[in-house]
């Protein structure tokens, strides 16, 4: 489901039917707290709950795949503990995929960043991008795809230094 798509569903839900969380705008943490984490919610959840689908839809493939190799049956077999061997052996082995997944996203989070800012009335930079590209302010456009890149570059950064934490064959050598 489209996060734009999600995020009307959640203000109709939550914010028209219900009227647990507001509709949209903005409060800042160092404001109010509590108001804070009442108006990011809905944005959060609709930003969030696309990506931690496709997570978990990977992370589970992974998971059973690896559950099915000959050093988990031997785990098994010897008496290893479940929460330890699924969680030591066969998920450590299991989250390179979903990790790569998680860097992938993060573009399609700022893209989709955009049109859910607009619908909850948050000034970000993807409302920020969207008026400079309006405006054919050049410059700004400019600033802020250089932001996003530099985002993207530490993502993938991230996600080797990550892999090499959990696998050690990853790890290179200096």
């Amino acid at each position: 489901v489209p996060s734009f798509l999600l995020g009307l569903i959640l203000v109709i839900v939550f914010a028209v039917q219900l009227k647990w969380l507001p509709p949209n705008g903005y409060v800042k943490f160092s404001e109010s707290p509590t108001e804070w984490l009442r108006y990011i919610t809905l944005p959060a959840i609709a930003l969030g709950m696309g990506i931690a689908a496709a997570i978990m839809r990977q992370l589970r493939a992974a998971l059973v795949d690896e559950l099915d190799t000959n050093h988990i049956r031997t785990a098994w077999a010897i008496g290893g503990a479940a929460p330890r061997v699924v969680g030591r052996h066969g998920l450590k082995n299991a989250s390179s995929p979903a990790i790569t997944i998680l860097g992938l996203q993060i573009a399609g989070l700022v893209g989709g960043a955009v049109l859910v800012e607009q619908i909850f009335g948050i000034q970000g930079i993807g409302f920020y991008l969207l008026s400079a590209i309006t405006q054919a302010d050049i410059p700004v456009i400019q600033g802020c795809v250089l932001v996003l890149a530099i985002l993207q570059i530490l993502m993938s950064l991230a996600v080797d230094i990550t892999y090499a934490l959990l696998n050690p064959k990853v790890r290179v050598a200096a």
